[in-house]
């Protein structure tokens, strides 16, 4: 279980991204959902049993996804686990490195 843990999945309006998601909130844990298209990410975040932030954006817009990162820190949002589908070398740069909750590892 996921219980505690934040996941922030990119591309996560539609195929292997949604998926992810929609794994990620069975197993408990919070959202943190990018993609491009906004209106999916909302109709997928209503959709999910799980408390689920939005964040339209294109992680090819190295740009974008500072900000977006930067927002996330500064507002106490740093995820514990990335799920990057498309975009990784955008995202990349931007992982920090956690200790996985007891029992998760």
């Amino acid at each position: 279980m996921l219980v505690d843990a934040t996941v922030l999945v990119t591309g996560a309006s539609s195929g292997i991204g949604r998926a992810c998601a929609e794994a990620f909130a069975r197993a408990g844990a919070r959202l943190l959902l990018c993609a491009r298209r906004g209106d999916r990410l909302t109709e997928l975040a209503d959709s999910l049993d799980a408390e689920v932030r939005t964040l339209p954006l294109d992680v090819r817009d190295r740009a974008a996804v500072s900000a977006a990162v930067d927002g996330l820190d500064a507002a106490g949002g740093t995820s514990t686990c990335w799920s990057t589908t498309p975009g990784w070398p955008s995202v990349s740069g931007h992982y920090k490195t956690t200790t996985p909750p007891t029992g998760t590892a």
